[in-house]
């Protein structure tokens, strides 16, 4: 984000639209976001994971010919009664870092 803060705000607006028709799929609701952050309220679990399996292809889809330091790549958590996505963006390990 740091280096394009516009560009990175304009791509999570694409990727979160690009992503509505696979939320509407799998008849799942957006309860929340939370500046990258989305929470998504589904009926069942299996919802939920197809969902985030069809999220995960889209995501490649358009990360394909997209330099690393450019892609949008996204972590999902499947909880008991809801799932919840979450925008991240790629970034070089710092090698002073401790990871």
């Amino acid at each position: 984000m740091g280096l394009d803060e516009a560009g990175t705000g304009e791509a999570l607006r694409e990727h979160r639209a690009a992503a509505n028709p696979i939320i509407a799929e799998h008849g799942a609701r957006i309860v929340k976001t939370i500046g990258d952050g989305v929470l998504i309220e589904f009926g069942s679990v299996v919802s939920a994971v197809e969902f985030a399996l069809g999220l995960q292809r889209l995501a490649d889809e358009r990360n394909a010919g997209t330099p690393t330091e450019r892609r949008t790549e996204w972590r999902i958590g499947v909880h008991l009664l809801f799932g919840v996505c979450r925008t991240l963006r790629w970034r070089k390990p710092d090698s002073n870092s401790r990871s």
